[in-house]
């Protein structure tokens, strides 16, 4: 089955159809961008334009994403939005006993994560110098890290 070819537009059509989309002719881009009506005429003859010009034009189109550099949580999924969200909801409530206690958590949990994770990377190193050691020895990746700090349940 032949697959269909995308069709080729040149960078003036393709204006030209954002043009439409927002039901702007040349004079409302000309408003909209700050690029004289001459500049664009020469554009859409093909006579070429500026780099500074087109990105005025494209600029005016919306054609540029942009990160709102004031979201510190952009591309965050949203649990962990929330839980910051929830995070601040007990900062803003100026309760000292209960932020300490939030602060103390927070240090705990940190502290915990960073010795488990340092715990793994031991581990990792182990199951390198024995693979060094000895060739024929499958790695344990991980199992050490998991015993430390479980309690055995006695019957």
């Amino acid at each position: 089955m032949k697959q269909k070819r995308k069709q080729k537009v040149s960078h003036v059509e393709f204006i030209r159809e954002q043009m439409k989309k927002k039901g702007w002719n040349a004079a409302a881009l000309s408003r909209a961008s700050g690029v004289s009506t001459g500049v664009l005429s020469r554009y859409f003859n093909d006579d070429g334009i500026s780099a500074d010009n087109l990105f005025a034009i494209m600029d005016s189109l919306n054609l540029f994403e942009y990160e709102d550099k004031n979201d510190f949580t952009c591309g965050w999924d949203e649990e962990t939005i929330a839980a910051c969200k929830e995070i601040k909801e007990i900062y803003d409530s100026k309760n000292k006993l209960v932020i300490s206690a939030l602060k103390t958590n927070l240090a705990a949990f940190t502290d915990s994560i960073k010795k488990d994770n340092a715990i793994k990377k031991l581990s990792q190193d182990v199951n390198r110098l024995k693979m060094l050691v000895d060739p024929n020895t499958s790695p344990d990746i991980g199992k050490a890290a998991s015993g430390i700090g479980k309690k055995k349940m006695v019957a």
